[in-house]
């Protein structure tokens, strides 16, 4: 254990000040980016199910957490997040010459043909290969996400 004094004469209170005002402006900084490159992020995680004709909706929600603020971005249908992520397996047996309307690493989704043959618990197939959306949109949104940061700190923040 060990302890120390700090004395609180002008210079240290500035400081102090300064120090609030940095931390102030790297939050709004921070939150004034992600909320610049959100629409970004929608329109991509969108053109992923441009050509499915029941298309899943997307919200976006800015959240605080512990080391500053991340984006989580929502979507209506289950189905977009097993395509996303994969599966280990899957139970749907498609109609024969079936084409899939998306495929691994593309943020588009293509003109496809066939549908579900049917369904069967108790003959499992294959899973679905990850088609990897949510990595490839923060990839394409990073480098925005930082140089937006980067003006907005800028911004707030004056420079001696």
């Amino acid at each position: 254990m060990f302890s120390f004094e700090i004395s609180t004469n002008f210079k240290e209170q500035n400081f102090r000040n300064n120090i609030r005002a940095m931390q102030s402006a790297i939050n709004e900084a921070e939150k004034a980016a992600l909320d610049e490159v959100v629409p970004l992020a929608l329109e991509l995680a969108n053109k992923t199910t441009v050509t499915w004709s029941k298309r899943p909706s997307f919200k976006a929600k800015r959240v605080r957490t512990g080391n500053g603020y991340t984006v989580e971005i929502w979507v209506s249908d289950q189905r977009w997040l097993w395509l996303d992520q994969g599966t280990r397996v899957r139970y749907a047996t498609m109609e024969q010459g079936f084409i899939a309307k998306t495929r691994k690493g593309v943020l588009y989704s293509y003109k496809g043909s066939g549908q579900v043959a049917y369904v069967r618990k108790d003959t499992p197939r294959p899973g679905i290969e990850a088609r990897g959306w949510s990595a490839l949109i923060a990839e394409k949104v990073a480098p925005k996400v930082r140089a937006a940061y980067q003006a907005e700190f800028h911004k707030r923040w004056k420079f001696d």
